[in-house]
């Protein structure tokens, strides 16, 4: 009777454990292109940061990084877990120094991630170049970085790059699909627009 419990948790752990797999080569790499980033910026500090593994929940819809953080002080590891989102990419952040502050971010795709077609880039470009303009004359820029669709291409994932004198950041904008093909969606609003419940600067194309 007991050796039969303990037959009965080994080979529950046992499948526990069989479901954690390594990602795949591509996404391990995106990881590493991720951290690497970092690690050039961090490296006037004496810090470099270095993927030790990469593992698959059971579903992969998730991702636990396990890093290793290099300092002056010594090694110190820490496990980010990147969250799938229904583009196919993971994201994750790294603990912050600061509180109430996401960390730096790490992110990667999955094997069913699905860029948009030409058609819809070309379109979204224009989109993005008519707010570019704009901006122009305050001396910020604004330019198309990426596109994807999810699984049943009924919303469109739109990342852009905001070019600043205090530096470079991405923004994602989410557009959602209608039945007659239009797909519609917001730039983030200020802190002013978003207390008054405001929406930011619309974006659109009809495909």
């Amino acid at each position: 009777m007991i050796k039969s419990f303990i037959l009965t948790i080994a080979l529950t752990l046992s499948l526990q454990i069989s479901a954690a797999v390594e990602v795949e080569k591509n996404v391990a790499d995106n990881i590493k292109s991720s951290i690497s980033q970092y690690s050039q910026l961090l490296s006037k500090s004496g810090v470099k940061i270095e993927l030790e593994r990469a593992l698959y929940n059971k579903d992969k819809s998730k991702i636990k990084a396990a890093t290793i953080w290099h300092t002056k002080a010594g090694e110190q590891a820490e496990n980010v877990v990147l969250v799938r989102d229904e583009f196919d990419e993971y994201k994750g952040n790294f603990s912050s120094s600061k509180q109430d502050k996401l960390g730096l971010e790490i992110t990667t795709r999955g094997h069913n991630v699905e860029f948009t077609d030409k058609n819809t880039e070309g379109k979204l470009k224009k989109a993005v170049d008519k707010y570019t303009k704009l901006f122009k004359k305050a001396k910020v820029g604004l330019i198309y970085d990426y596109s994807l669709y999810n699984s049943d291409k009924s919303k469109i994932k739109l990342v852009v790059k905001w070019q600043t004198s205090a530096g470079d950041n991405s923004e994602t904008i989410i557009l959602s699909g209608d039945e007659f093909g239009e797909f519609q969606g917001y730039f983030k609003a200020s802190k002013k627009k978003q207390a008054q419940g405001k929406k930011g600067l619309p974006i659109s194309i009809t495909l």
